[in-house]
């Protein structure tokens, strides 16, 4: 064993995720692929640098790109996951990253390429596009040791996976879909290992508003009530139906400093990685087995409104709960994603496309509205 050991989440391979679009002069795509960590340990009783961290995308044994982080933005990227650490936030940092299974309680974390003995480093979320395929990504970091340069290394698999599961629109009528499959790696679901190629559903007003009046309440938002369809045939595995939303969550109360409500926010935060993580982050939501580790999931649904119950055999179309705003949900509307296990928390999720879709416009961009 060298002195710097080199740990990646995930550990064996990557998805490749594949765009498409069209223009006049044809046919596009691309691929881009999502590290969710890269982990760095210091075994050696000295102290050593880690000089850079290079990773290299193969095709067919030939090199198709290279990217090297040198020692200042390897040192940027992991300041923000220390800083967490030191908030008491490192469940957090495993929940979005999924470091529970490269990282134990009592390795400490370094934001300095400067490892002390026993220390760890962590390069969060690297990603890489390409304009084909490649087969695998080579990871190098170059490490310096009492004036001695040496190199650790290591590869990642690159895989393509096809559903095999047909799954239709989990709702009826027109609908603001953010996420997978248009955005890649331009939207946050990518950066989270449980919810990497999860898709965010909003129903929008007549004037492509997302809510009326002013936002405060769930039932503001066109969203909010919309039927919940089974996108495919399968048998219900899990529900969770009785959260509600308190709103305070995201909004200071009455005569309230902004200190004292970044605070409150994160003492909740810290009491919720604590106890069932999977409710404070997904609401209520239902779980659905389809076939062998594939698994579509329903989140932040209304409280109280699941149709269903484990053990259920459902089919396709059928109504299953409602549309709502509980756990991490910025506002009413429909997290669906689908992974390899019935688990939230430690599944990893999975590409997929909906079936007989009519999609008006599949380029990334924002929703936009005139302030005042």
């Amino acid at each position: 064993m060298g002195p710097l050991g080199l740990r990646t989440v995930p550990s064996e391979y990557v998805y490749a995720f594949r765009g498409q679009w069209s223009d006049l002069l044809g046919n596009r795509q691309h691929y881009d692929v999502v590290i969710h960590a890269i982990v760095l340990v210091n075994h050696s009783p000295k102290v050593v640098s880690a000089e850079s961290i290079t990773l290299d995308a193969m095709h067919r044994g030939s090199l198709l790109q290279r990217v090297v982080f040198d020692q200042g933005e390897i040192q940027q990227r992991a300041r923000p996951v220390v800083a967490r650490d030191q908030l008491g936030l490192r469940p957090l940092v495993h929940l979005i990253l999924g470091t529970d299974q490269a990282l134990s309680a009592e390795e400490r974390l370094s934001s300095s390429t400067e490892l002390q003995p026993g220390q760890v480093l962590i390069l969060p979320n690297a990603f890489l596009m390409f304009h084909k395929r490649p087969d695998s990504l080579r990871i190098r970091v170059q490490v310096r040791v009492d004036g001695a340069e040496e190199e650790t290394e290591s590869e990642l698999r690159i895989a393509e996976r096809a559903s095999r599961v047909k799954y239709t629109f989990p709702l009826q009528g027109a609908w603001f879909m953010k996420g997978t499959p248009s955005t890649g790696v331009y939207d946050h679901h990518r950066f989270g290992v449980s919810n990497e190629f999860g898709a965010d559903l909003l129903r929008l007003g007549p004037q492509g508003e997302l809510f009326k009046n002013d936002g405060k309440q769930s039932a503001d938002y066109y969203s909010y009530g919309e039927k919940v369809l089974a996108a495919a045939e399968g048998r219900v595995v899990a529900v969770n139906n009785a959260q509600t939303q308190d709103w305070s969550r995201f909004n200071p109360k009455q005569g309230e400093t902004e200190e004292q409500f970044q605070e409150r926010q994160m003492h909740q935060v810290r009491e919720a990685l604590q106890g069932d993580v999977a409710s404070w982050a997904a609401g209520n939501y239902i779980l659905i087995e389809h076939a062998q580790d594939e698994y579509s999931a329903y989140l932040h649904l209304r409280e109280n409104s699941a149709t269903v119950r484990a053990g259920d055999v459902v089919r396709r179309g059928q109504h299953i709960a409602d549309v709502g705003n509980t756990g991490d949900s910025f506002g009413a509307h429909l997290h669906f994603q689908v992974l390899d296990r019935p688990d939230l928390v430690h599944g990893r999720s999975l590409p997929f496309e909906f079936e007989g879709i009519v999609v008006t416009l599949s380029e990334p961009g924002w929703l936009v509205q005139a302030a005042g």
